[in-house]
């Protein structure tokens, strides 16, 4: 479950970046409505990550799936390497 909670929580750091970004010189009506969806979008995998958990003390668990692992692993490391490449532009930029 630990490895579970990881991936999501990579996810979601690496689209709440990439969505910090997109909200970088916008109006206040854009930050504030990027922020709102950055929130609810880790509540939603705060969630998920608990109904896992749930589930799998109720017994009703089966083995992990190491391919589905590894494509989120993996996916989460592309959009950090995005999200680098981007900060690295801004920043040269600046």
């Amino acid at each position: 479950m630990g490895l579970v909670a990881d991936s999501l929580d990579m996810l979601a750091d690496s689209i709440v970046y990439g969505l910090a970004l997109f909200a970088v010189g916008g109006t206040i009506t854009r930050k504030n409505n990027i922020a709102k969806f950055a929130g609810y979008f880790q509540i939603l995998l705060a969630v998920i990550g608990f109904v896992e958990v749930v589930r799998r003390f109720t017994g009703v668990e089966r083995m992990p799936d190491f391919q589905t692992m590894i494509i989120v692993s993996v996916l989460a490391l592309i959009a950090n390497v995005i999200c680098l490449y981007i900060l690295q532009k801004v920043i040269v930029e600046k």
